[in-house]
């Protein structure tokens, strides 16, 4: 499998812009339709959400459900369980 970076152009940057900002207002649906905006131009095989709003927008996109992403959120979450319990399996050793 072949992977691409493309970064976003202008247009899509403002786009990326308007819907985090919707985010933040909590208007998903609205989000979620820029999200669809922006896929259907580029139809990318995969998406990086790099910042914590854009997984919640693209909840709501037809399009992003359909495509792999990787949700910054979902990885911090799942980086700071297994540091939890690697620190709480180290101490409990250090117990006995």
């Amino acid at each position: 499998m072949r992977c691409v970076f493309v970064e976003t152009t202008k247009s899509q940057q403002a786009l990326l812009d308007e819907a985090i900002n919707l985010t933040m207002g909590n208007k998903l649906d609205e989000a979620g339709l820029l999200i669809d905006k922006i896929l259907h131009k580029n139809q990318p095989g995969a998406i990086i959400a790099g910042c914590s709003e854009i997984p919640l927008a693209a909840s709501k996109s037809k399009l992003a459900k359909s495509m792999n992403m990787i949700d910054c959120n979902q990885v911090l979450a799942m980086t700071l369980v297994d540091k939890y319990y690697k620190s709480l399996k180290k101490e409990l050793k250090s117990k006995k």
